[in-house]
């Protein structure tokens, strides 16, 4: 087909880029665009042209029961969301391939596990099997355009007559996935339609319609879970979902569609790129990028590739995709979202709804046309994919990795568990295996080891391994190129007085057996060819089945992960319990310090049924306890027993708290734990009856945004409420908040560094302060003249100046913990905890230090840090109480429950929030 009748079918068989008019959806009349009259438009079916209205899931689920009238549609239900709505996939291709799915999921099957597929098979599959291509939508669900285009594009698929059309239906499976998110999307959608003006939309870049209230315009899902980093931790239903769905499909091309960029954006990505994505994958990205390129030129579209969208971290859902094999990418188009229906642009253009839609609409049909053209090129590439994963997993040095459950099989299930969902193959171990050089994970020098029975065995020789690796290994690796480049690009910053943007466009670092704190190693040696049990289904957990009634009371052990839920759901249901705050001994069982008693004469006679059903939910095992007496530590009715009380949580959300880090509280409280709390706005924290409360919980925001917001009245109201007897727990930038003047809640203050900047005017005595790199902006070109002249005649003057530390982009470090105080029960050694931000919190001289950070030399587990960051955050805090009156504050100097991913830091926010009101006045 001719560029030009290309062209013709990309821009009329949508719309007109020109403002809306009516015929612009009369498809059957625009060259190239031809369409199955009984196939019902998105006009005939919504009651409005698409791009000229916000859908929402009404709607959506409206053209669903319209579209799947035409015999190139099917249409399948996946999952549902946390709010219940269910999640759907559009499968648009030929009659002839809907009559026979089955058999097209086992073809790629087939092609992904080359163990099972030789060569000649594979080539078959190839050249006589349609390839699947995925489609997804609105997984930053208000990001608008998005779910609008796939309603365009499966009409397009599902009705199209014309010969690029058909050759898409007949060569791929395509699976749209209209509404990852529907959360976010309905959110929006329902805020956007009844703020918006006028039916076209204010174009005013100040009109309220694009400046949505907090949480109303977010990409995150009912628990302000950002689904978009979520991919391989799957702690939400939405990606536990997909996940599963694109197991079962193995998609090769997989495309990913956000906004709002200035122009539309496309791959190739930027670096960095993680090392675990092939060179093949990369020239596919660029072939894609090239023919994308072409298709937006037709229309004379503004668009860039690279910028800073990177594919380093493995979670996003296009290095996620790409990662199992699959070519991921993402499209963030211009139009849509917070630009609403209308949006003014810098050279008083007008950008619309329907731009944005245009634009993803054009890059996924140039991206369907070209995998469909090369259809058999792109499934033998996604086999030797899965081959060449096979042959570098026994070839290279890390040859399997191993989980130890140790005293938390809970843990380590939950994590093997989170593996099988990625199909990735685990086995566990049924002697002992001896290692000749196993690598620890937390950093001790490697060496022989003999691993204990029960470990789990993830070995690299899988058609999974890379992103096995990718998830798993202690450490991804930059390219020493991009690491440099960085460097330059910050000194030059620094010597300028500028602000810089580094090239992290994530998290650096996100090992997940550091993240849930288990036990690992990876070895040199291949994995025993005996011995080895493939884990196919979790068995029940190996803790008792019925407790042993007591006659005294209940005890059991604060190290595992459910023994929280456990101790949550006693709190919950009123049950009295206490806490000893020393080890002891009874009934030759050591229990550590945070080990709990629930006491029979105390409680209700339910207890002892309850605590039995609640221990076998939780695979935690629970003690009976016959006697008060112990035979070592204090008895059991002694001082160093305290009770607990079940605590009043509140929460603040809304401004000026990152909503993000709500969500994670949120969701580490109703879903991890099982416990409610009341949400709380700072104004009517303000004017509440704050007795109502044991605990306030804020989360990380603007530490100056905090103070604003309460002011002098609401600061001394919160501190009197201390005094009383409440715990705040303040996170990351409301610890920041705690430091500064006028608030002083904790001694602890943050740090700063020392830079060499140059100056190229001569300081204010008034003010001193040199101009800003931005200050010639506004200046006369002489005055640039003047500035280039003094620094040619090395002119410029040095000064040293005290600056805020270079961000840590989500690096893990090392913490280390007292497990003597109350903050640290359940913990005996280092762990490790992810850092993004700049906050350095020195030693606290009036509180408790209850967690730091060590030495330079042990500072870092795995991620990126800048040399002078690294140096201020050594023997720095992580976690301190400091005590107000009767009460405390208790401060993390990052978020334990950080994207609710953070399993080796929860407990330390158990400790502060569950229990951490009940030790309010323990010494």
């Amino acid at each position: 087909m001719s560029k030009t009748i290309l062209c013709a079918l990309i821009i009329f068989s949508f719309f007109a880029l020109a403002p809306y008019r009516a015929e612009a959806q009369a498809f059957e009349f625009f060259p190239g665009g031809t369409y199955d009259s009984s196939v019902p438009t998105p006009e005939a079916v919504l009651g409005y042209p698409i791009g000229s209205y916000h859908t929402d899931y009404a709607g959506l689920e409206r053209w669903l029961n319209a579209i799947k009238s035409s015999n190139r549609v099917k249409i399948l239900r996946y999952g549902e969301s946390v709010e219940r709505r269910p999640l759907y996939l559009i499968i648009v291709s030929s009659p002839a391939n809907l009559a026979h799915l089955d058999t097209v999921q086992s073809a790629m099957n087939r092609l992904a596990d080359p163990r099972t597929t030789t060569d000649t098979d594979a080539e078959r599959l190839a050249t006589t099997m349609p390839a699947v291509a995925w489609m997804n939508y609105a997984n930053d669900g208000n990001e608008s355009a998005a779910f609008e285009a796939a309603i365009q594009t499966s009409y397009q698929l599902a009705a199209g007559t014309d010969e690029v059309t058909r050759s898409i239906v007949d060569r791929l499976v395509t699976i749209i996935n209209p509404a990852h998110n529907p959360e976010s999307h309905e959110r929006f959608v329902a805020w956007y339609n009844s703020a918006q003006v006028s039916p076209d939309g204010t174009a005013d870049p100040a009109a309220a319609e694009h400046h949505a209230p907090w949480g109303m315009s977010t990409n995150n899902n009912h628990y302000q879970i950002d689904l978009n980093r979520d991919a391989f931790f799957v702690t939400q239903p939405e990606t536990s979902a997909l996940v599963l769905a694109f197991g079962e499909w193995n998609p090769v091309v997989f495309v990913d569609h956000h906004g709002q960029t200035k122009n539309m954006f496309f791959p190739p990505p930027a670096e960095a790129i993680n090392l675990n994505v092939t060179a093949n994958q990369v020239d596919w990205m660029s072939r894609y990028g090239n023919a994308i390129g072409a298709a937006l030129d037709c229309q004379g579209a503004s668009y860039y590739r690279r910028g800073r969208f990177d594919l380093f971290y493995a979670g996003f859902w296009d290095s996620w995709p790409t990662l199992n094999g699959s070519v991921g990418m993402t499209f963030e188009t211009d139009g849509g979202g917070s630009k609403g229906m209308a949006f003014e642009r810098e050279d008083k253009t007008i950008l619309t709804l329907r731009d944005g839609i245009l634009h993803h609409f054009t890059g996924t049909m140039a991206t369907l046309k070209l995998t469909a053209e090369d259809k058999d090129r792109r499934l033998r590439d996604f086999y030797q994919y899965k081959k060449s994963a096979i042959e570098e997993g026994a070839r290279e040095a890390m040859k399997q990795i191993i989980l130890v459950p140790g005293k938390d099989e809970a843990r380590a299930r939950m994590l093997v568990e989170t593996l099988r969902a990625q199909r990735i193959e685990v086995h566990r171990t049924s002697a002992p295996i001896k290692l000749a050089r196993a690598h620890n994970y937390m950093g001790a020098p490697p060496g022989a080891r003999e691993i204990p029975a029960g470990s789990y065995i993830i070995s690299m020789a899988q058609p999974q391994k890379r992103l096995a690796r990718a998830i798993l290994e202690p450490e991804p690796a930059f390219k020493e190129d991009f690491l440099k480049n960085e460097e330059r690009k910050k000194k030059r910053a620094e010597l300028m007085g500028e602000r810089w943007r580094d090239g992290f466009y994530d998290t650096t670092a996100w090992s997940l057996p550091i993240l849930y704190g288990i036990e690992a190693y990876w070895s040199e040696d291949a994995p025993p060819a005996t011995g080895l049990t493939r884990v196919d289904a979790m068995p029940a957990p190996s803790v008792n089945s019925s407790v042993a009634r007591a006659t005294y009371g209940y005890a059991f052990s604060p190290e595992s992960f459910g023994s929280m839920r456990l101790l949550a759901q006693l709190l919950k249901e009123n049950f009295n319990t206490a806490i000893a705050t020393e080890p002891f001994r009874v009934g030759g069982r050591d229990f550590p310090r945070g080990s709990v008693i629930a006491r029979v004469e105390r409680n209700p006679a339910s207890l002892h049924d309850r605590i039995s059903a609640l221990a076998t939910e939780t695979g935690v095992t629970v003690y009976a306890l016959n006697s008060a007496r112990v035979e070592s530590g204090p008895d059991l009715g002694e001082d160093p027993i305290v009770e607990l009380r079940a605590p009043r949580i509140a929460v603040i959300t809304d401004e000026p708290t990152d909503d993000r880090a709500y969500g994670a509280t949120w969701f580490t409280l109703e879903r991890r734990l099982g416990l409610g709390f009341t949400a709380i706005k700072i104004e009517q924290l303000k004017s509440s009856q704050l007795t109502r409360y044991d605990c306030i919980i804020f989360p990380h925001g603007s530490p100056a945004d905090y103070q604003d917001m309460l002011g002098e009245g609401g600061i001394a109201r919160l501190r009197r409420w201390a005094e009383d007897g409440g715990t705040l727990v303040l996170v990351k930038g409301a610890a920041a908040f705690a430091t500064r003047k006028g608030v002083e809640w904790t001694s602890a203050t943050l740090k700063r560094h020392q830079a060499t900047v140059r100056l190229f005017f001569e300081e204010s005595e008034e003010d001193g302060n040199a101009p800003s790199s931005n200050a010639s902006d506004n200046s006369q070109s002489s005055g640039k003249d003047n500035q280039a002249d003094k620094a040619k005649e090395n002119e410029s003057k040095p000064v040293t100046r005290d600056m805020e530390l270079p961000r840590t982009s989500g690096a893990l470090l090392r913490v280390k913990i007292d497990p003597e105080h109350f903050l640290g029960f359940g913990y005996a050694d280092d762990i490790g905890a992810t850092v993004s931000s700049n906050y350095a919190f020195t030693i606290s001289r009036q509180g408790k230090n209850v967690a730091a950070y060590p030495g330079e030399d042990e500072l870092r587990l795995a991620g990126f840090m800048w040399p002078e960051t690294r140096k201020a955050m050594a023997k720095t805090l992580y976690l301190w109480q400091e005590r107000i009156g009767r009460g405390q504050a208790i401060l993390f100097a990052d978020d334990p429950n950080f994207r609710a991913t953070q399993l080796s830091t929860m407990r330390l926010f158990f400790n502060a929030a569950i229990i951490g009101p009940s030790f309010a006045a323990w010494r």
